[in-house]
């Protein structure tokens, strides 16, 4: 589940108790009003260099770039899905490796 700080903003992820008294990912808000700028998303130094150099030279515009950082969300939205879905949330070691 570490996916959530790449794209989520670290304020906005708060693990909600679950009617049981356990702590849930599954409540985890991540629509866009909760998620970091474009430019501070995850997406690695020297993909951030290659679009800034694609802009600089005009191989690409911002109407591109916006559209590869709404890919950038929706795989990371997927990635979050699929794990809060698949992974064993009740694992001790998942639990409290986001406290």
């Amino acid at each position: 589940m570490y996916v959530i700080v790449f794209f989520v903003q670290p304020r906005k992820i708060h693990i909600h108790d679950t009617q049981a008294g356990e702590r849930s990912l599954k409540s985890l808000d991540i629509t866009l009003e909760n998620q970091k700028e474009d430019e501070n998303l995850s997406i690695g130094m020297v993909t951030k260099a290659k679009l800034r150099r694609l802009l600089d030279e005009g191989d690409t515009n911002l109407q591109s770039i916006d559209k590869f950082y709404d890919g950038v969300r929706a795989f990371y939205s997927t990635a979050f899905a699929y794990c809060t879905k698949w992974l064993p949330l009740d694992n001790t070691l998942l639990k409290n490796c986001f406290c």
